[in-house]
């Protein structure tokens, strides 16, 4: 079993670009990452990040690029 890291709120916004307001209201809301909930700490799986980006990585034809950080990194 592999143990994925987690982030939580400030650092993913941080990754991704957003203000943490952004993931807040993404939790209420249902939209967005998957997150944990632990006691009063949110935190997000980097596996449930991942496939986030993955599915919402559009080509300029727009349609879905699956696997898109996998073809990055194996590029790498």
């Amino acid at each position: 079993m592999t143990i994925d890291r987690y982030y939580n709120t400030k650092q993913l916004a941080d990754i991704l670009g957003f203000a943490p307001k952004t993931l807040s209201n993404q939790r209420v809301l249902g939209t967005g990452i998957p997150f944990i909930k632990m006691g009063n700490a949110v935190r997000y799986k980097s596996s449930d990040i991942e496939t986030y980006i993955e599915e919402n990585t559009y080509d300029h034809n727009g349609m879905v690029k699956v696997n898109s950080i996998r073809e990055v990194e194996e590029v790498k």
